[in-house]
């Protein structure tokens, strides 16, 4: 009969050690990210960073001799500091499927479990990557909201705001569970009271046409401007942040502080907007090149738009290509990356289905520039006890595998970063 230990061994001997290794394609900022892990001060990840220069210059002209030098004024060089974000993911399954596939050696267990593997690999990672791009921020943005009663079931269509809407955020969705919020801020509860929109928001369709995502649940005091959000990304009672926050927030915060660092009292702490106001172009990304150059960047950057936007992209530099005639070959058109060089070098331009459809990021050099921080990148393995991947449920007749990661993302030079808005959808 095999036991507990048994199973783990024989998880580790086909998937390896516990760490995520197939990481998916669609989490692209993952795989572009290095991780670095870093030692706790406290609660925080502590990374130091240079925001401004060193001014304390003096100049001579001929025959000044020993002229008098101006006091130093230094450089500014602080500690940023980052909460790492916990996420857990729980799967469960019986005694029967985990010791039938352990009985009959790897390749059944493989056959067996490996789906289950594969599939909290995916949606660990795309939970990940979610929160890399948009954590505090949100999902999307409520436009409306209508009710159908089917079967003595009450459901809510909620309509997404075009400009917030990602179809790739919502793929494969069904059964998840939401909150919705007034605000993405802090202390935003849907209602005074501490259940936020009245509970749990469970998703039970999709509709990509239409833009549209139901659910049921008690979900009739959400209105227009309110924001969807993973359940347990906010507080439950305060509606402060659980997550980490994503690019977009990092980018977009222009007052207060970032990473315990004043925004307002450094410029190159504080991210840049650039509005397109018309559809994507080779030229709106030169225009948000130039704001990320005249504050420093001077090496290579990266675009993520969202896919319809880079398909626009990709039309108009066909559209500018010529073809020379060649009667023995088929022609082929269509690429899948851009490259444009600028002043600051080459700006490679990708799609990411998970960025909403009016907006996009340039990011200096994200291998470089940007770091993923914690204590852990996505792994099975229980803390403290690196042997055991498998625990016994107490009261039911199955074992559990959890997944779980202790991480943020971190940008060096917030400046040098540009979030373009406003495209056309």
């Amino acid at each position: 009969m095999a036991t507990v230990n048994d199973a783990s061994a024989l998880f580790k001997r086909v998937f390896g050690d516990g760490t995520i290794k197939a990481v998916p394609d669609f989490a692209k900022l993952q795989k572009e990210i290095p991780f670095s892990k870093r030692e706790k001060l406290g609660d925080m990840y502590v990374v130091p960073v240079l925001l401004q220069m060193e001014s304390g210059f003096s100049y001579g002209g001929h025959g000044d001799g020993a002229f008098e030098l101006n006091a130093s004024v230094a450089g500014a060089v602080k500690q940023a500091q980052i909460r790492g974000s916990m996420i857990v993911l729980r799967s469960q399954l019986s005694y029967e499927d985990v010791y039938k596939a352990t009985d009959s050696g790897p390749a059944a267990f493989e056959a067996s479990i490996g789906l289950v593997v594969d599939n909290m690999q995916q949606s660990f990672a795309k939970r990940q990557e979610l929160a890399f791009l948009y954590g505090q921020q949100g999902l999307g943005k409520v436009a409306s909201n209508t009710s159908t009663v089917v079967g003595g079931v009450t459901y809510y269509e909620l309509v997404i705001d075009a400009d917030t809407w990602a179809p790739g955020i919502w793929s494969g969705m069904k059964d998840c569970i939401l909150e919705a919020w007034t605000a993405q801020a802090a202390g935003s509860r849907r209602q005074a009271s501490a259940t936020k929109n009245g509970g749990d928001l469970a998703v039970t369709a999709v509709d990509y046409v239409a833009k549209k995502v139901t659910v049921v649940g008690p979900g009739s005091a959400i209105a227009a401007n309110d924001h969807l959000f993973f359940k347990g990304a906010k507080d439950y009672l305060s509606g402060a942040p659980k997550e980490c926050a994503g690019l977009d927030k990092i980018i977009s915060t222009t007052t207060g502080s970032l990473f315990n660092i004043s925004v307002e009292s450094y410029e190159l702490w504080r991210g840049q907007q650039h509005a397109v106001s018309g559809e994507a172009s080779w030229l709106a990304v030169m225009n948000a090149a130039a704001k990320a150059t005249n504050l420093g960047l001077m090496e290579k950057a990266k675009v993520y738009l969202p896919v319809v936007q880079w398909s626009r992209l990709n039309n108009e530099l066909a559209a500018n290509r010529r073809y020379v005639s060649d009667m023995s070959a088929k022609a082929s058109t269509g690429t899948q990356a851009i490259s444009y060089y600028s002043v600051n070098g080459e700006i490679e331009i990708e799609a990411h289905p998970f960025i909403k459809e009016s907006e996009g990021f340039l990011l200096a050099n994200p291998t470089k520039r940007l770091m993923r921080v914690g204590a852990s990148d996505i792994t099975f393995r229980r803390p403290g006890m690196t042997d055991e991947i498998f625990r016994e449920l107490v009261d039911n007749a199955g074992l559990e595998l959890r997944a779980f990661s202790d991480q943020a993302i971190m940008c060096q030079l917030p400046a040098q970063n540009v979030k373009l808005t406003d495209i056309d959808v």
